[in-house]
């Protein structure tokens, strides 16, 4: 074998070693309420054989997995594979999910109303397909509205939808954390290119002094999204807290895909910058088989993340914190109100018959 051939051999193979590796992050069906045959339902979504043509959804029943329904994705709009697991969209607020937003495979994404067990004409947000990333798992739909202060002169709307997805490097084999913002009004929402993302892996000096100027801050939130960068895979789908992302990330070992060996970090950023709320965006946490994220309400009211398992419980932040709207960079601990938490449950935007 000649040494050129020999090199690119060698090299191949390193590039397929963190391939080889068991896949961490395990999927969780999408968790909706709809109407069922006139009634109010709690139900999951998931997708049917990977052999069914066209993509197949099926609608079942939360508390028993009993089949209520299949939406078929046979609108010729649609293209490429699916994976990622739908996300559902409340667009009137009446409690029901009357929207979903889907991604294929290659990161594009559309937008199509729900009724019953039928699609409307999907609408395509967003073509990332140019990162060169594989899109298997969606991970959010918030619905957020920033002071106005705080909020870039170009929102024509302060209301807007974040749209959170999780991409994996295939070259690296590491994940990329991505957000995506559109106008909560539909008429509003503007078609979104992977190269209009923030690239948010590197934070610039000021940032990590929490200096960054209000006029910087609308910047980067005047654009259509950020991505980020990590260096490792996640092990859970991220969670969202007050306004704070958090994700429990692997690096493995070079030589080893065993997971006992390899570092553990707690990935924790700003919702909307994906900037740094704690001393580091990225914090060392032991290894836990099977370790999941658990918040915890401590007596004077905050809130303590605890990692665990069915054996042990750690604390790995003793006191969340959260964004505040005091300003563009502003955090304060997390902090519970005594008294019940108010739960919206219905929006009435037209009400007849009473007097």
């Amino acid at each position: 074998m000649s040494p050129r051939i020999l090199l690119l051999w060698l090299l191949l193979h390193s590039l397929a070693l963190p391939a080889a590796c068991p896949e961490f992050l395990p999927t969780e069906p999408t968790r909706l309420t709809l109407k069922h045959q006139q009634q109010t339902v709690q139900a999951e979504l998931s997708w049917a054989a990977a052999s069914s043509e066209p993509a197949e959804l099926q609608v079942l029943g939360a508390a028993d997995q009993q089949l209520l329904a299949s939406i078929a994705l046979n609108h010729p709009a649609f293209s490429g594979s699916f994976v990622a697991q739908p996300l559902a969209e409340d667009a009137d607020l009446d409690g029901l999910a009357d929207h979903l937003w889907l991604v294929n495979q290659q990161g594009l994404i559309w937008r199509a109303a729900l009724s019953g067990n039928q699609l409307g004409t999907p609408v395509l947000l967003a073509d990332l397909s140019g990162l060169g990333l594989q899109f298997r798992y969606s991970v959010s739909l918030l619905r957020t509205r920033l002071p106005a202060r705080l909020a870039p002169a170009v929102w024509q709307n302060l209301e807007q939808h974040l749209l959170l997805l999780l991409g994996r490097d295939p070259l690296s084999d590491q994940d990329v954390l991505l957000l995506l913002r559109y106008s909560v009004n539909p008429a509003l929402q503007a078609f979104v290119q992977g190269a209009q993302l923030t690239d948010r892996t590197e934070l610039s000096e000021a940032e990590q002094q929490l200096t960054l100027s209000a006029a910087d801050w609308r910047n980067l939130l005047a654009t259509a999204g950020w991505q980020m960068r990590l260096n490792g895979r996640l092990t859970a789908l991220p969670r969202v807290v007050a306004g704070v992302i958090y994700a429990p990330l692997i690096r493995p070992a070079a030589d080893s895909c065993q997971p006992e060996l390899a570092e553990h970090q707690l990935l924790a950023v700003q919702l909307h910058t994906a900037g740094q709320i704690y001393q580091s965006r990225q914090l060392s946490i032991p290894y836990l088989a099977d370790g999941r994220l658990q918040l915890q309400q401590q007596v004077d009211l905050s809130v303590s993340l605890i990692w665990a398992n069915t054996e042990l419980q750690l604390t790995i932040l003793p006191v969340l914190r959260r964004i505040s709207g005091d300003c563009h960079y502003c955090s304060e601990p997390l902090q519970l109100d005594a008294r019940a938490f108010i739960r919206r449950l219905a929006t009435f935007k037209d009400e007849q018959g009473a007097f």
